[in-house]
C-alpha cells in the first residue's frame, strides 16, 4: 500500500511539474511592434538593417488583439547567413537590447536568434528566428 501511494504521489508531483513548461505566450517587439507577421506557427519575424529602438521580449495575450504584457529576460545569438553558424551575441539575459548594438555584428540575411531564459515561455515555431532584410 506504502509502495503504491508513493507512486500516485510520484506521478501527481511530476505531472504538474511538467504543466508549467512553455505555457505562457511571449513575441518579440521592437518598441510596441510585434515583430512577427502573423502570431501563428506560420509567421514569419524580419526587421530592417536600418531599424531603431530596442527588442523586447513580452508576455502576450490573445484575442482579437495582441496585448502586450510585461518584458521576460532572453539572450541573443547571430546566426551567420553564409555559414549557418550561431554564435552569442549576448552573455547575460536581459528584458532589452538596443537593435544598435545587435546590427553592428549582422549583415542582410543573418538572423537574430531569441533564445528564452525560462522555461515556461512559448515564442511561436518561426519566431525564435529574425531575418535582417535591408
Amino acid at each position: 500500500m506504502k509502495n503504491l501511494l508513493f507512486t500516485f504521489f510520484l506521478i501527481t508531483s511530476v505531472s504538474s511539474f511538467a504543466q508549467d513548461i512553455h505555457n505562457e505566450c511571449v513575441a518579440v517587439f521592437n518598441g510596441e511592434n510585434m515583430i512577427v507577421d502573423e502570431f501563428s506557427p506560420r509567421g514569419k519575424s524580419e526587421i530592417s538593417q536600418k531599424s531603431s529602438g530596442s527588442l523586447t521580449v513580452n508576455l502576450v495575450e490573445l484575442g482579437d488583439e495582441v496585448k502586450k504584457g510585461n518584458a521576460v529576460s532572453f539572450y541573443i545569438a547571430i546566426k551567420d547567413a553564409k555559414t549557418q553558424t550561431l554564435t552569442m551575441s549576448t552573455n547575460n539575459a536581459a528584458k532589452s537590447f538596443d537593435l544598435s548594438s545587435i546590427q553592428k555584428r549582422t549583415k542582410i540575411g543573418d538572423k537574430i536568434v531569441i533564445l528564452l531564459s525560462d522555461e515556461k515561455f512559448a515564442l511561436p515555431t518561426e519566431q525564435h528566428e529574425i531575418l535582417i532584410i535591408e
